[in-house]
């Protein structure tokens, strides 16, 4: 093997391991998630939940947030994507491709921020966000519940409402947010009213039968 050709196959070894692994497709779920290194503390106080849910708002320019929740050292959001979302940016790069983007920047302009507060220089989150696919609206109602669920289930609260940093008082009707729940009353049946939609969700509790994969608790 010449030495050009050589170099054009580790160029193509190297653009590969670039690739983002999150691909998203229009008319599609996805369960988003990511932890920190070592299961360390990504929130040290209430205004860094905050400030990182307002850095989440930014991603409803490319798709439809159903609902989520910050963990002490991890996070989960349900997003679906309606075909209105596909289309190109100024720039040529598909909407899907930003959003994926969108999902680094929002993770690392986080990271600058608490390495300011805590006056340190270090990794924050594992490399890469995950983001899994559902198959169907059943599967993603699962991953709704299970989202909400996930403060109760690791003991944090004794009851779902009691933890402030996800969206299940949003469809209570407790406080504004920023998930798109219109959307996902249609397209996963969520009652209107609140509470239906408070005693809907403990009525389904039960052993998860969903599993996020690896990465996530």
């Amino acid at each position: 093997m010449n030495i050009e050709i050589a170099f054009s196959v580790l160029r193509s070894i190297s653009a590969l391991n670039k690739k983002d692994p999150m691909t998203f497709l229009p008319k599609n779920f996805y369960h988003i998630y990511n932890r920190s290194f070592n299961q360390n503390l990504m929130f040290f106080n209430r205004e860094n939940y905050r400030y990182f849910t307002k850095k989440l708002s930014s991603l409803k320019e490319y798709c439809d947030i159903l609902a989520y929740c910050l963990m002490p050292s991890h996070f989960h959001v349900l997003v679906y994507i309606d075909e209105q979302m596909e289309g190109k940016e100024d720039n040529g790069d598909s909407r899907m491709k930003m959003l994926a983007r969108k999902i680094g920047t929002v993770q690392s302009s986080y990271k600058q921020a608490i390495n300011i507060q805590e006056g340190r220089k270090r990794s924050l989150f594992q490399p890469r966000a995950k983001a899994k696919e559902l198959d169907n609206s059943d599967q993603a109602f699962t991953c709704f519940n299970y989202v909400h669920q996930n403060p109760l289930k690791a003991g944090l609260v004794s009851r779902m409402e009691d933890w402030e940093f996800n969206s299940f008082n949003e469809y209570c009707g407790h406080n504004e947010g920023i998930c798109n729940r219109v959307a996902t009353r249609r397209l996963l049946g969520i009652p209107d009213d609140g509470g239906a939609f408070y005693t809907q969700t403990y009525n389904v509790m039960q052993p998860w039968r969903y599993s996020p994969g690896s990465g996530a608790r």
